[in-house]
């Protein structure tokens, strides 16, 4: 087994900490995304990450460094907010040597305020939004409030380096085009933040900037991914003219060579 093969719904009817799991809402490139209900009835989105050979350990090293930085910095109105974060080194060490029961029964994983109107992808999608006359004006408030939050993190010496519209949350689902303009947004997943020069070990190739490979994590990666982010929800396309050249650097990025990497770049 790998955690790429691992199929999220065995946790369904478990308990993880004190969570029961009730769903798996997303799936993305380094983690599972579940539902959980505490003990008291709190609804809570629980993101466990994925484990794989070759992960680097840094990125398991920092999270557990900063996990109380990135709950403090969650309490700001426009971030979604982090309960805990779950990462266990020996935990780790065992799902690595083959030991997948530990992965099904207490994964790595962040804990974090359940947002019921989901993301802003599925809103893209939808032509009854996308088309409606308050489609532009909320994609404004959206990045306003996504804005705010990165300038707070930057101001506090954090990159969040995973900037997309399956980032941005909804406070609620909005049933009606003219529902838009009740719903308030929020950045989530800080599960990629970093602190201001430290090492970037996860990308998202379609919103990074090309840089990404070769430099270390700096607020202007965050500026462009968020330039990306509006371009694609005002007009539903990527058009990035460099996506195979990004591609391309990714794959030797992978492959350890460098010079290959810095040729694409």
């Amino acid at each position: 087994t790998t955690s790429t093969s691992w199929d999220p719904r065995v946790w369904i009817g478990k308990t993880l900490l004190i969570y029961k799991i009730v769903d798996v809402i997303d799936e993305g490139g380094n983690g599972y995304v579940l539902k959980g209900i505490s003990p008291s009835n709190d609804e809570v989105a629980i993101k466990v990450l994925k484990i794989q050979q070759g992960m680097p350990e840094e990125y398991f090293d920092t999270l557990m460094k900063e996990a109380s930085n990135l709950s403090s910095l969650s309490n700001d109105p426009n971030i979604v907010k982090v309960y805990a974060v779950f990462v266990d080194e020996l935990v780790i060490k065992e799902i690595l040597n083959g030991n997948w029961y530990y992965y099904e029964n207490s994964p790595p994983m962040i804990v974090m305020e359940f947002m019921k109107g989901g993301d802003l992808t599925h809103l893209l999608k939808d032509d009854n939004f996308f088309y409606s006359p308050y489609w532009v004006r909320t994609v404004y408030k959206a990045m306003k409030s996504v804005a705010d939050a990165l300038y707070l993190m930057h101001r506090n010496g954090f990159v969040h380096l995973d900037v997309k519209p399956q980032n941005v949350f909804l406070s609620e689902k909005p049933r009606y085009p003219q529902d838009l303009l009740k719903v308030s947004f929020k950045l989530g997943d800080l599960g990629s933040a970093t602190r201001i020069g430290g090492k970037i070990t996860q990308v998202t190739v379609e919103y990074a900037p090309p840089e990404v490979y070769i430099d270390t994590a700096k607020p202007y990666i965050d500026v462009f991914s968020l330039g990306m982010t509006l371009y694609v929800l005002l007009t539903r396309s990527l058009d990035r003219p460099d996506i195979q050249e990004m591609n391309d650097a990714f794959d030797c990025y992978i492959r350890g060579d460098m010079n290959c990497v810095k040729n694409k770049v």
